[in-house]
């Protein structure tokens, strides 16, 4: 009964064909905003931004994209493909479960006691207890900013795919270069450095090149190019601006 009156209560506040959630496959008239403020080189940023958050399953703009440039580019057509996805919020695993029930999907976190009812795999993404290219494919979104090695991890990822095994990798992006203080900081100073207590740099566009000199090669891809049906760009947003990027890789 509580899920009814709770989907009765989104359609009639939400209801509409304005915007579309592709992690959920509904429509609305209007979406959840996002009110935060996050630190920014010491400097408290307002990332307020309207339509952020889906009302039916709490998606964010980034997740939509995802999904978005996963239908419209087809790469899961094959039926057997093997993923690992790194740390995914449940509305993703979800998605990926009931779309593709007979890919083999697997999650991968160094704590996996939230994955009860998905094939999890315990694992420090620095150091993975896995077999060489052992999967065609994986998702690693908004992960890589909280390992302090991020160059170790990008090495087991690629050491993980097979021959031509693609990965989909997203960072908060703030300008053309990653800024990143060595020695030591408290969670404190990292939150005002960072945004985030547990992050450990601001990546810029320059971790394209980080990519390529790991192994992979890379296209690099905005909110902005495919239909924006599923955010509303017309407002300016530090939040739109820094996650607005999709980083498809290949293994050479």
């Amino acid at each position: 009964m509580k899920k009814i009156l709770k989907n009765w209560y989104i359609r009639l506040k939400y209801g509409g064909n304005r915007l579309k959630c592709y992690v959920c496959k509904e429509n609305f008239r209007k979406m959840l905003p996002l009110h935060a403020k996050w630190y920014v080189r010491n400097e408290l940023i307002d990332h307020d931004t309207p339509d952020a958050l889906c009302p039916q399953c709490g998606s964010w703009i980034r997740h939509r994209f995802l999904v978005k440039f996963i239908e419209e580019k087809g790469i899961l057509a094959k039926s057997n493909i093997k993923l690992l996805h790194f740390a995914p919020e449940d509305h993703l695993a979800d998605y990926f479960t009931k779309t593709y029930p007979k890919m083999q999907y697997f999650c991968g976190d160094i704590d996996i006691a939230r994955y009860k009812h998905l094939k999890a795999i315990e694992l420090d993404i620095r150091k993975m207890p896995l077999e060489n290219e052992s999967f065609d494919a994986q998702i690693c979104y908004h992960v890589l900013e909280l390992i302090d090695n991020d160059g170790l991890a990008l090495s087991e990822m690629h050491r993980l795919l097979k021959p031509q095994g693609w990965a989909m990798i997203a960072v908060p992006i703030y300008g053309k270069e990653t800024f990143e203080k060595t020695g030591y900081l408290t969670d404190s100073e990292r939150e005002k450095l960072y945004g985030y207590p547990y992050n450990y740099r601001l990546y810029g566009l320059d971790f394209v090149q980080k990519l390529e000199k790991t192994g992979f090669s890379v296209e690099t891809y905005r909110f902005s190019d495919f239909a924006q049906d599923y955010y509303d760009p017309s407002p300016s947003s530090p939040h739109i601006e820094s996650d607005q990027y999709l980083f498809f890789c290949r293994k050479k």
